[in-house]
């Protein structure tokens, strides 16, 4: 109950600063490199990411990610995390440009801060809630053209990410890891 509650309010939010506003949606692909004792648990995973962002200023940036990485088990561990599933508050600033919309790469810093869910096999024993609150900082090079009279971005991303580091179940680890991704979005 609690967590549509909390996807209302954030649907809220950001929806009466997209109307008026430049909208992107992509999709991606990520990289999830656990580091740490998510490291001993879990092996380099693929996964993917959709965003919603409201580009309407050059340098600031702001929307919704959403997170999925299918985990892949380490050789030799029974204990192991089968999945994260991530839906966060996203911010990118871009301090190193002055316009950003003509055919460009774009540096940017930024930052996450979300709810995740991090599913355990079966074979753990009281693993506690899935349930974490979290976040992640890094760094991206955006690139923005046009097509079709549209306005695209191709972004490369990098995120130190740490999906639990916040609020987690006394029973769970503080789990982060290393998150890269690609990401292509277009402006509605």
């Amino acid at each position: 109950m609690k967590q549509k509650v909390l996807l209302i309010i954030i649907f809220l939010i950001f929806t009466n600063s997209f109307v008026i506003s430049s909208v992107y949606i992509g999709a991606g692909l990520n990289y999830l490199m656990p580091d740490g004792a998510w490291g001993n648990y879990n092996q380099n995973s693929p996964g993917f990411k959709l965003e919603f962002a409201n580009k309407n200023y050059c340098k600031l940036w702001y929307g919704i990610r959403f997170d999925y990485n299918p985990l892949t088990k380490s050789i030799g561990v029974i204990n192991t995390f089968e999945r994260e599933v991530g839906l966060s508050a996203e911010v990118k600033f871009a301090p190193f440009t002055n316009d950003c919309y003509d055919n460009k790469i774009i540096p940017y810093i930024e930052g996450i801060l979300g709810l995740s869910s991090i599913n355990a096999s079966d074979t753990f024993k009281n693993t506690g809630s899935n349930l974490g609150f979290g976040g992640g900082v890094g760094v991206g090079f955006a690139y923005n053209f046009k097509i079709l009279q549209k306005c695209w971005m191709l972004e490369l991303d990098g995120l130190f990410f740490a999906p639990n580091s916040i609020i987690r179940d006394d029973n769970r680890d503080n789990l982060q890891g290393f998150n890269v991704g690609i990401t292509l979005s277009v402006g509605l």
